[in-house]
C-alpha cells in the first residue's frame, strides 16, 4: 500500500486489517526497493533469469551489456544516455490500474457529475447515444461537480461500467466515435476525462486507495462493483521489477509509457523504483488547479484538440517529446537508433510502435494480441523475447495469428495486413510461446488461502510452518529457503512495518469443474515487525480470540502460545482450499475441504 503521503494510526487498524484478510489473503505487496544483488560478473546481472522463458533472459542481459555501462569507454556515459520503456498494464504488473481506481470509485461514490450535467463534456468523440444514456442514468442523481452515488444505485454504476468494460451502452449502443485509432483509444482517455474537477492530488489520493484495496486483494478475488462481478486484484511482476532495477544499476534509465492517467501511473511507479518524472500517462491540462478534462497534445495536435495520447504511434510520439525533446510531427516517426529505447516492454496492441523501435530487445508478454504477436513472432532482428505471463499464463491460442489479412487496425478502425518496416506483410504466425517456467515442487502440497470464487493448493512449505521466521519474513529481498524461492517485501503501516511474503510455487484451482495449474509468485503470509503490545490495543489481530468479518470470514487469532512464541501473535481464516494428496502411482488427488489457514504473524517488541 502506498504510504508516503497516507498514515494511519493502529487503533484504526482494527477494519483495516480485518479488510486485508476479506476473503482470504493477499497476495504480494510491491517489491522491495533494497535487494542486494550478486554483481560479480562485469555487468549488473538479472537476480531473476531462471524465471524467463527460454533464452529470454539472455536476450536482455545480452542488451544490458551491449548498451548499459561496463560497455562505455572509460566508463564516460554515451551522449544520448541509453533508457528503456515499459507498458505498465499487464506488463509491470498483473492486470489493469485504471479498472480497479474506475471499480473503486464506483464503489465509493468517487466520480463526479460533469459539467452541466453534460457527459459530452467527458469526451468529444461521445456519440449523442452515449451521452444520452448516462445522463438518463445519473443525471438527476447529484448536481454538477458533486459525487455520483453509484454505491447504491445501480442503474447509474452499471451504465458507467458499460462504457469501461465494452464502450457500448447498456442497451449496446457505440458510445465513442471519430477517434484516430492509432494515436488514442477514446475509452482510455475517457477514464482520464471523468477526473475533471478533481485536483491532481486528490485524483493521486484515489488512484492510492484504489492500489491499497487491489494488493490487500487476494489472488483470483472478486467484488461487486454495480451489479457486476468484477476483478478485484493486482500484483507486481518480480521478474519486471528486477529487470527495471538490473537496468537503473547499469545506467540504462527506465520510464514507465502508461495508457492509463498519469495520476494512476505516479502512484504505482514508486513499487518498482520508478518516480513520477519518469511516468508517461495520459496527462490532462490543469485549469485552475484542477483537472480540466482536456489532454496534453503531442506530434504536431495541440494541447486541448485531444486528438493524441499515449497509445500506439501516440506512445512512440510521447516517448520522443517527454524522453528525447522531439516536437512537432517528427515525433510520430522513429528516431534515429540511437536515440531510440535500449529495451521496450509491452502486451498489447497499444504498445506495438514502441516496443518495435527498441533497438536492443523487445519484450513481449503473450496475451494474444493480434499485431504485437506478429511482429513478436516473425522476430525479424533476432531480438524479441517473447514470455508467457509470469501469473496465470495463457494457454495455446488456437488457429494462427491473421498477420496477413487483419491483424492492422488503420486510423479509421479498418483492419489489413500487418506489415515489416519494409512494408513488406507478415505471413500468419503459430502462437507457440504459452507455458511458464517449471516450478519447483516439493513431495507433498499444502494449501494456501484464496478467494472465496477460487480454491487453490501450492505445493510449498506449510505456511502454518514457516521456516526461519526473523530472517525470511522479515528482510526484504529474494530468499532460497528448503529449496524454495521466496520473496519478501516490507513498507511503513502506520507506527509499525508490514511485511509481505510470497512463494514461487504451482497452485491448482477449481475453475468451470475442472482443477487447473497456475504457475507463480503467491501469498505466504503477512509479518508485522515488531511493535509495542500496547499499540494495539483490542486489535484482534494481536489478541487471543476468535470473530467474524463484515464480509462474513471466520477468523481466529492466537498469542504467547508454543506456536507464536512469548510475544507474537498468529491469525487463521477459515478457507475452503483444495487439499492435495499423493497417489501411491504418481500424481495427485483433490478434494475440496473448508479448513484454518495460516494468515499473519503480529511480533511484540
Amino acid at each position: 500500500m502506498a504510504t508516503s503521503h497516507r498514515t494511519r494510526g493502529l487503533a484504526a487498524l482494527a477494519l483495516a486489517l480485518a479488510l486485508v484478510g476479506v476473503g482470504g489473503s493477499p497476495t504480494s505487496a510491491e517489491p522491495p526497493t533494497d535487494t542486494v544483488p550478486d554483481e560479480t560478473a562485469t555487468c549488473p546481472q538479472l537476480q531473476l533469469k531462471g524465471n524467463w522463458y527460454g533464452n529470454n533472459a539472455q536476450l536482455i542481459q545480452d542488451a544490458i551489456d551491449e548498451y548499459g555501462r561496463c560497455s562505455w569507454p572509460d566508463g564516460t556515459p554515451p551522449q544520448d544516455l541509453p533508457y528503456a520503456v515499459f507498458d505498465w498494464d499487464n506488463t509491470v504488473i498483473k492486470n489493469d490500474i485504471s479498472d480497479q481506481t474506475i471499480f473503486w470509485m464506483l464503489r465509493n461514490d468517487k466520480i463526479l457529475q460533469p459539467p452541466d450535467g453534460n457527459w459530452h463534456h467527458t469526451s468529444r468523440y461521445m456519440t449523442v447515444e452515449g451521452a444520452t444514456a448516462l445522463q438518463e442514468a445519473c443525471g438527476e442523481l447529484a448536481d454538477p461537480g458533486e459525487p455520483l452515488p453509484t454505491s447504491t444505485n445501480l442503474t447509474c454504476a452499471d451504465e458507467i461500467l458499460a462504457v469501461r468494460k465494452t464502450q457500448k451502452t447498456t442497451s449496446g449502443d457505440p458510445v465513442f466515435y471519430g477517434e484516430n485509432q492509432r494515436y488514442m483509444q477514446a475509452m482510455y482517455a475517457w477514464v482520464a476525462q471523468i477526473m475533471q474537477g478533481y485536483t491532481p492530488a486528490e485524483a493521486r489520493e484515489i488512484a492510492g486507495q484504489a492500489r491499497d484495496a487491489a494488493l490487500a486483494a487476494p489472488m483470483g478475488a472478486t467484488q461487486k462493483v454495480g451489479s457486476s462481478t468484477e476483478t478485484a486484484w493486482v500484483r507486481y511482476y518480480p521478474e519486471i521489477d528486477d529487470l527495471i532495477r538490473t537496468l537503473k544499476r547499469a545506467g540504462i534509465e527506465p520510464w514507465i509509457v502508461s495508457a492509463s492517467p498519469k495520476e494512476f501511473a505516479d502512484v504505482w511507479g514508486p513499487g518498482v523504483g520508478v518516480d513520477a518524472a519518469h511516468t508517461i500517462g495520459i496527462t490532462q491540462l490543469v485549469v485552475e488547479g484542477k483537472l480540466s478534462g482536456h489532454l496534453e497534445g503531442c506530434g504536431g495536435l495541440p494541447d486541448g484538440s485531444d486528438a493524441i495520447m499515449p497509445y500506439i504511434d501516440g506512445k512512440r510520439c510521447f516517448i520522443n517529446q517527454t524522453i528525447k525533446g522531439v516536437k512537432g510531427a517528427r515525433g510520430l516517426s522513429p528516431l534515429p537508433a540511437s536515440q531510440r529505447p535500449v529495451l521496450s516492454a509491452g502486451d498489447a496492441t497499444t504498445d506495438v510502435s514502441m516496443v518495435r523501435d527498441a533497438v536492443g530487445v523487445h519484450v513481449v508478454l503473450n496475451r494474444n494480441k493480434d499485431e504485437l504477436m506478429c511482429h513478436a513472432y516473425d522476430n525479424a532482428d533476432g531480438r524479441w523475447a517473447i514470455n508467457p505471463m509470469f501469473i496465470e499464463p495463457l494457454p495455446r491460442m488456437e488457429g494462427t495469428y491473421p498477420c496477413s489479412k487483419t491483424a492492422y487496425t488503420d486510423a479509421h478502425g479498418n483492419p489489413g495486413p500487418a506489415r515489416r518496416t519494409d512494408g513488406s506483410i507478415i505471413p500468419d504466425q503459430e502462437d507457440t510461446v504459452f507455458d511458464g517456467p517449471a516450478p519447483t515442487t516439493t513431495a507433498t502440497p499444502t494449501t494456501t488461502t484464496t478467494a472465496t470464487t477460487t480454491v487453490t493448493v501450492t505445493p510449498s512449505a506449510p505456511a502454518t510452518t514457516p521456516p526461519s521466521d526473523g530472517d525470511l519474513y522479515t528482510t526484504p529481498g529474494y530468499h532460497n529457503v528448503n529449496g524454495r524461492r521466496w520473496f519478501t517485501s516490507c513498507e511503513p503501516y502506520s507506527v509499525t512495518t508490514r511485511c509481505t511474503t510470497v512463494i514461487w510455487s504451482t497452485q491448482v484451482t477449481w475453475n468451470n469443474g475442472r482443477f487447473v495449474k497456475t504457475t507463480g509468485w503467491f501469498f505466504n503470509n503477512l509479518t508485522y515487525r515488531p511493535s509495542k503490545r500496547a499499540v494495539w490495543g483490542n486489535n484482534p489481530l494481536a489478541n487471543t480470540g476468535s470473530w467474524t468479518s463484515t464480509e462474513g470470514r471466520q477468523w481466529r487469532t492466537e498469542c504467547d502460545t508454543a506456536t507464536t512464541g512469548g510475544n507474537g501473535c498468529r491469525s487463521y481464516i477459515r478457507s475452503r482450499v483444495v487439499q492435495a494428496a499423493k497417489r501411491p502411482g504418481g500424481g495427485y488427488s483433490y478434494a475440496l475441504v473448508d479448513t484454518w489457514v495460516f494468515n499473519n504473524i503480529v511480533l511484540f517488541s
